[in-house]
C-alpha cells in the first residue's frame, strides 16, 4: 500500500525506486557521490589557505556553493536549533536545498498517509447503501487539493537544484583550471629549487677553494653571491612546500566531481 498510495499522492515524481519500494528514486549514485563531495568541501578548515588568491578567491565561491546546498551536519544544526522546523506545512523551512529535499519528502510521505487514510474511506463507502456520488465528490475534491498541495514544492525545487548544478559546476571548473595552472607554475618552481640548489653548492665550492692568493674582494662577492642564491632556495623552496601541502587537500575535492560522470556534463539533469 506505501508503494501505491505515495505514487497516487505524486504520480509523476518517480520518489520510489523501480527496484526497490523502501528507496527513494534519487537515492542513485550521483546523490550518494554529490553529498561525499559536499562533505570534503564543508570538512576543509575555515582558515584553509589555497596557496595563491586566485585559487583562494576560487575555492570560496566553491565553498558558498556548497553551503548554499547544505548537509546532514546542516540538518542536525537546524534541528537542534528549531526541534519543529520539518514540521513546518506553509514551505521550506531553510534556504538550504538538502534541507528543502528532506522536508519534501517528509511532507510527500504525509501525503502518503493522508491518500492511504481516504482510499480506505471510499472502500468503506463503496460498501454503504448510502448515494455514494453524493459522499465520494467531496471526498475526492479534497483528495486532489491534498495532491496538489503536495506536488506543488516539486518544481520549484527541481528548478533550483538545476540551477545549483549549473553554479557548483561552473565553481569547481574555476578551481579546477586555476589549481592547474598552479600545478604547472609548482611544476616550474620546483625545476627552480633544484636549480638553486646546485648554484648553492657550486658558490660554496667555489669558496672552499679560495686559495691564500684570492683577494678578500673575491671572497666577498662568493659569499655575498652565495647568501643570496641561500636565501632564494629557502623563499622558492618554502613557496613551493605551501602550494604542494594545499594541492594535497585540494586533491579529493579537485577529484571529487570528476569521478562521476553525470557531474561533467553540461545536461541540467542529475544523472543516475
Amino acid at each position: 500500500m506505501a508503494s501505491f498510495t505515495l505514487n497516487l499522492a505524486v504520480p509523476s515524481a518517480r520518489l520510489l525506486a523501480a527496484d526497490d519500494v523502501g528507496k527513494l528514486s534519487f537515492v542513485t549514485g550521483s546523490w550518494v557521490h554529490l553529498n561525499s563531495f559536499m562533505d570534503k568541501v564543508e570538512s576543509l578548515p575555515v582558515d584553509f589557505e589555497c596557496g595563491s588568491e586566485a585559487a583562494g578567491k576560487a575555492l570560496d565561491a566553491l565553498r558558498r556553493e556548497a553551503q548554499s546546498f547544505g548537509s546532514p551536519k546542516a540538518l542536525r544544526r537546524l534541528v537542534r536549533e528549531r526541534p519543529d522546523a520539518l514540521a513546518k506545512t506553509d514551505g521550506p523551512p531553510s534556504p538550504l536545498l538538502y534541507v528543502q529535499i528532506v522536508w519534501l519528502v517528509q511532507r510527500l510521505h504525509e501525503s502518503a498517509g493522508f491518500v492511504g487514510s481516504y482510499l480506505q474511506s471510499l472502500a468503506e463507502l463503496t460498501g454503504s447503501s448510502g448515494n455514494l456520488t453524493e459522499n465520494v465528490k467531496p471526498a475526492l475534491q479534497e483528495l486532489g487539493g491534498a495532491i496538489e498541495k503536495a506536488r506543488a514544492p516539486i518544481g520549484p525545487l527541481i528548478d533550483s537544484l538545476t540551477a545549483f548544478k549549473v553554479r557548483i559546476l561552473s565553481a569547481y571548473n574555476d578551481l579546477s583550471g586555476t589549481c592547474k595552472n598552479e600545478a604547472d607554475g609548482l611544476q616550474k618552481m620546483q625545476e627552480s629549487v633544484g636549480g638553486l640548489q646546485v648554484g648553492v653548492e657550486n658558490l660554496q665550492t667555489q669558496i672552499d677553494q679560495l686559495g691564500i692568493l684570492s683577494t678578500k674582494a673575491r671572497r666577498t662577492q662568493l659569499e655575498q653571491q652565495l647568501a643570496s642564491t641561500s636565501k632564494e632556495l629557502t623563499e622558492t623552496s618554502a613557496r613551493a612546500d605551501k602550494l604542494r601541502a594545499a594541492f594535497s587537500k585540494l586533491e579529493p575535492i579537485l577529484k571529487g566531481i570528476g569521478s562521476n560522470r553525470a557531474w561533467t556534463t553540461s545536461s541540467t539533469s542529475w544523472g543516475t
